[in-house]
């Protein structure tokens, strides 16, 4: 189990709105608010997605391209 920092909803929708994450993304970190504690697996999903959040908030670029392979690349450079 792991605990990780979550965006609150204003932050999610504008990462939803300017397409830096995907409509399934959006969904599950809605989802999983009220969880205590998450999965491995979850946690591993929501630690990148909040790492692309965190690039387009810091204004490195909104249209980040939700393919993984792109997103990394994207993380790796910035």
């Amino acid at each position: 189990m792991r605990e990780v920092e979550l965006y609150d909803e204003q932050e999610l929708k504008f990462a939803l709105d300017n397409d830096v994450i995907n409509d399934w993304e959006y969904k599950f970190y809605l989802s999983i608010y009220n969880y205590n504690s998450l999965s491995d697996k979850q946690g591993r999903i929501v630690e990148r997605i909040n790492e692309v959040i965190a690039i387009a908030l810091k204004g490195v670029g909104l249209r980040i391209v939700k393919d993984d392979r792109k997103a990394k690349e994207k993380l790796k450079t910035a």
